[in-house]
């Protein structure tokens, strides 16, 4: 009896650490932990320094200010930047995403036994250096590329193409090719949960390939689609070796100046302050977006188990 009364005693406690242990606030907090640890706190000193006065050549120190931010505003250096960043951004995106949801598409419902390999080689893409990609469009689009000698070679041109290299044109090509896999991959995983047999649905109801884009698949899609797209974003206007190596001067984006101000001018005050600058626009952008789609009503599927 004994024994007996200890197991239904203990019965209710294993129940609770079992519940206890599958919480999701429970699990969070050895990551949310070690999150705050490796990254919170290196923001949180990184914003401290965006306040510091600067005194040039890697040094800054109090009094704290908010001169780094005004002198950021009052010189139209943010406007430039954001124009800049934005067009290349956004042009970058629009191209991966048109891209980027062919692929998934084929992927997910047309390439059968081919899906496996296609997505083994888009992964191996990502895997070159990123550097020798670069590198590789430089020599391709050069006065002195393949483009141009190839074209040269057949007689199409008699002098070399020089808008094909040190603009914008340059850096949103390079770019699309260096983001355009890991769309693939999220548009993909976006797509994993749309079983065909929706699809098949649509066909049997009368609905052509158009409307079972507009009114179905895009839709469902709209959420993952936004998210990748907002990746893309984020990635080709922040950064600054593309820019830097295949862009011309008209072409700063925020991530070239960010660079410069560190390891060129040593102004890491200025940089902090462009930086922080940078990272609240696009929490604002994200929020604007997720607020759209909530207002459109699209992307809230609750998918079958």
């Amino acid at each position: 009896m004994g024994e007996a009364a200890v197991r239904v005693a203990a019965a209710p406690v294993g129940r609770r650490r079992a519940r206890l242990a599958r919480d999701p606030v429970v699990v969070a907090v050895p990551v949310g932990v070690v999150m705050l640890v490796l990254f919170g706190l290196p923001l949180l000193r990184f914003l401290y320094e965006s306040f510091l006065t600067s005194l040039g050549m890697t040094r800054a120190e109090p009094p704290l200010t908010v001169d780094n931010y005004a002198a950021l505003f009052t010189s139209g250096l943010a406007g430039a930047l954001a124009v800049n960043s934005a067009v290349i951004g956004a042009a970058t995106a629009a191209v991966c995403t048109v891209f980027a949801v062919a692929i998934a598409y084929w992927l997910r419902y047309r390439a059968g036994r081919l899906a496996v390999p296609v997505s083994m080689l888009l992964v191996a893409t990502m895997f070159a250096s990123y550097l020798v990609r670069i590198y590789a469009w430089r020599t391709l689009l050069g006065a002195n590329g393949v483009i141009n000698l190839g074209l040269a070679q057949v007689g199409l041109i008699d002098r070399p193409l020089t808008f094909l290299l040190f603009n914008s044109f340059a850096i949103v090509i390079a770019e699309t090719q260096l983001y355009l896999p890991l769309m693939v991959l999220l548009v993909y995983a976006g797509f994993r949960p749309l079983d065909p047999a929706y699809l098949e649905l649509t066909r049997d109801l009368g609905y052509g390939a158009f409307h079972t884009w507009r009114r179905v698949i895009l839709p469902l899609m709209a959420k993952p689609i936004t998210v990748a797209a907002l990746v893309a974003f984020l990635f080709a206007s922040t950064d600054w070796v593309a820019p830097a190596y295949l862009g011309g001067t008209s072409t700063v984006l925020f991530g070239v100046q960010i660079q410069s101000s560190f390891m060129v001018t040593g102004d890491w005050a200025a940089g902090a302050a462009l930086s922080f600058t940078m990272a609240a626009a696009y929490v604002l952008l994200y929020g604007l977006a997720m607020g759209l789609l909530r207002l459109a009503r699209v992307g809230d599927v609750v998918w079958p188990e």
